[in-house]
């Protein structure tokens, strides 16, 4: 069952992830970090999906949703503000 957790980008803002933990014994011992594209979010059937076809395969998937999708906003942010969302959620999950 995927968690949902949230992430602080900036102490004014904070953006949404969904932990897909691996279903099997034989655990790979990684974690997928995955962004949405421009066109849908990380609820998307094609994500939601691929999220779970990994974790059936042993590998754990992090998908969150950048600044943009999170504020109902259609059209991305600059490079900064989309990388720091990566950097956030990349921190926040670095130690499980």
């Amino acid at each position: 069952m995927p968690d949902i957790v949230r992430v602080e980008v900036s102490t004014q803002e904070s953006i949404t992830t969904i932990a897909y933990p691996a279903t099997t014994q034989d655990r790979a011992g990684v974690t997928l970090i995955l962004g949405h594209g421009a066109g849908a979010g990380q609820t998307s059937d094609f994500i939601v999906r691929f999220a779970h076809g990994l974790a059936a395969r042993g590998i754990d998937v992090i998908t969150f949703n950048f600044l943009y999708r999170e504020q109902g906003r259609r059209i991305p942010d600059p490079n900064d503000r989309l990388e720091a969302c990566w950097r956030a959620v990349i921190d926040a999950f670095a130690n499980e």
